[in-house]
């Protein structure tokens, strides 16, 4: 029986680690996917998926994890954003502390790559982005100096159905259905904006691909909105009595446009298949967004 190439997989329970899980696992039956976590963690949506397994993550026994295994993969996922209730600590310890461990431990049991999620957002933002961007250089660094290859994805804004409380998109939709007032900024910074799927399928031509060396490959619908017009579609569509209080918060750092190049990628076979606008339309009318 010919063994299964094992990935590990950091933040393999959040919004979008699982749906990079399945996807990976519907495309290859020779895969075999380890999720770290690292506290008790819903796990009930893996239920009727194969080839998971799970590892929970304390620093004295993360040598077991590589010594019983043959892993020689490391897709990162895991982040935590600034929003309320979340402590610097945590801040840090999601995207800097937790996966500099995990990467540090792997490159002693002879890790080949190590594909990271990241962000497309300048690194001070804001104290995600900080620690976001902090560990990509230090990723780079080491893995430059060891021979392993380290891929970072730089990421743009996301949404989708059911997205997890602190994203933008999720966030402004539930306040508009319940016509709740919503706090802007002057809404004048633009922002790329990339559907749910879109970003699975991004992940997945890069992850196919086997790159070898050191890669920063951005993922994005490729066009900027400005937050006031995007904020202005989102009411008009769902005919929200919600006021829209912009110069409400402050802008931090000035003036700040995202937008992906996405010429690397699509070299890879990525193609966007959902524009904008049009998903948008579609997400609200399936009513399908978190409430």
């Amino acid at each position: 029986m010919q063994q299964s190439t094992q990935i590990l997989l950091l933040g393999g329970t959040g919004y979008l680690g699982r749906r990079i899980i399945k996807k990976i696992l519907s495309e290859s039956n020779s895969i075999e996917v380890i999720c770290v976590i690292r506290r008790q963690t819903d796990i009930s949506y893996f239920s009727d998926v194969d080839r998971v397994r799970f590892f929970v993550y304390e620093k004295k026994t993360l040598p077991n994890l590589f010594i019983e295994n043959q892993i020689c993969e490391i897709i990162n996922c895991c982040t935590i954003y600034e929003k309320s209730g979340t402590t610097e600590k945590e801040i840090y310890e999601a995207n800097f502390g937790f996966p500099s461990d995990i990467l540090m431990e792997a490159m002693t049991y002879g890790l080949k790559r190590f594909l990271n999620i990241g962000t497309s957002l300048p690194k001070h933002v804001n104290l995600y982005s900080f620690t976001k961007r902090n560990f990509v250089e230090f990723g780079n660094c080491i893995c430059k100096r060891s021979g392993i290859s380290f891929i970072n994805i730089e990421l743009e804004n996301f949404f989708g159905p059911n997205s997890a409380k602190g994203n933008f998109i999720g966030d402004a939709l539930h306040k508009l259905k319940m016509n709740q007032n919503l706090e802007l900024t002057d809404g004048e910074q633009k922002r790329d904006f990339i559907y749910i799927d879109d970003v699975v399928e991004g992940i997945y031509c890069v992850w196919k691909a086997n790159l070898i060396g050191i890669y920063n490959i951005p993922l994005g619908s490729g066009e900027s909105i400005a937050i006031k017009e995007l904020v202005t579609f989102l009411k008009d569509l769902t005919n929200s009595a919600s006021l829209l209080q912009f110069g409400k918060i402050e802008k931090a750092n000035g003036k700040i446009e995202t937008k992906a190049n996405l010429e690397q990628i699509e070299k890879l076979g990525f193609e966007l298949k959902y524009p904008l606008r049009k998903r948008l339309e579609q997400l609200i009318a399936s009513e399908t967004c978190r409430l």
